[in-house]
């Protein structure tokens, strides 16, 4: 019965924690910072870069809106904040600048 009681409160904490939005998990996030997000949400709601562009390192990658960039190693997914999003031009220039020479 204890057993029960714990999975039940533990199952409520981790469905309360989760945020409602991918990108919550974004909000307080500075640039360069790293965390571990869910391969799942990623793949829903980010875009596949093409394997041609950017350095790949052995991942699969993706951007997402708010300058997120997730590498996907096997079934773990990495994501970065960068300062500029290279998907325009004026951001490429400034991400190759910025987030790529200085950082």
């Amino acid at each position: 019965m204890k057993k029960i009681i714990v999975l039940l409160v533990l199952s409520l904490v981790v469905g309360y924690s989760v945020p409602s939005n991918f990108y919550d998990y974004f909000a307080k996030m500075k640039e360069h910072q790293t965390k571990f997000v869910s391969c799942k949400l990623v793949e829903s709601s980010c875009e596949k870069i093409p394997w041609y562009l950017g350095l790949s390192k052995g991942s699969i990658q993706y951007r997402c809106d708010q300058n997120i960039h997730v590498r996907k190693y096997g079934n773990k997914c990495i994501a970065h904040k960068d300062y500029y999003d290279p998907r325009s031009l004026t951001g490429a220039i400034g991400h190759v600048w910025y987030d790529f020479l200085w950082q």
